[in-house]
């Protein structure tokens, strides 16, 4: 998958806007359904988004705590390494999920400030068991681009563990580019290489993880 959907998917999960559904004052948690709790999290976004009192900074500060509420990043990082997760250490696996976290923070972080009016219109949700899929539509402009959100309920609520923007996974998009780099050079260097990507943001945001 080439980069332009990374960005796509790290600009339009967090910074997305006005919610066609969605009723700003409704207590969206009480029902506890996947797309609602979808719901909540973007409006929320959208409110400090909107904030003209908040810096950048703090916009930042304010929305990270509401992602991190929906989103397992443990459960991300899971997946990301498929069969490869089971043959890393305790510490291996804690510091791969701090890194990718990381990753992927600072990928939507950086682009907090080019919110351009994107709005968002919750067209279906799907359960099935423990697993749901809620799919949305980002209009950018002319442009409508399908957004996927697959959760899972651990017994206390719904998390996101992947997305899929135009059909394209980005838990398999990471998989298959550090699967490569594990085959070649091990967890040191898988570690080696996200820890080039952080040191270089810029890097991060235009290039495919290799």
């Amino acid at each position: 998958m080439k980069q332009r959907y990374i960005q796509q998917l790290i600009f339009f999960l967090f910074l997305c806007a006005s919610i066609i559904t969605f009723t700003e004052h409704k207590d969206v948690f009480a029902s506890a359904t996947p797309s609602s709790l979808m719901q909540n999290l973007i409006n929320a976004t959208l409110k400090i988004l909107q904030d003209p009192g908040l810096t950048s900074t703090q916009r930042r500060d304010k929305i990270r705590p509401l992602v991190y509420e929906r989103f397992d990043f443990t459960e991300m990082s899971k997946k990301v390494l498929g069969a490869n997760w089971r043959g890393l250490s305790q510490q291996e696996r804690k510091e791969f999920t701090a890194k990718f976290t990381t990753l992927l923070e600072t990928s939507y972080v950086d682009r907090v400030d080019s919110y351009s009016g994107e709005k968002v219109i919750f067209k279906s949700e799907a359960i099935e068991g423990n697993f749901a899929k809620v799919d949305t539509t980002i209009l950018r402009k002319t442009i409508e681009i399908p957004v996927s959100y697959r959760m899972f309920n651990n017994g206390t609520s719904w998390f996101v563990y992947d997305v899929y923007i135009e059909g394209v996974s980005l838990i398999s998009n990471y998989r298959s580019s550090y699967d490569a780099i594990l085959k070649k050079s091990g967890v040191k260097g898988l570690f080696a290489n996200m820890d080039e990507h952080l040191k270089n943001p810029r890097k991060n945001n235009s290039e495919t993880p290799h």
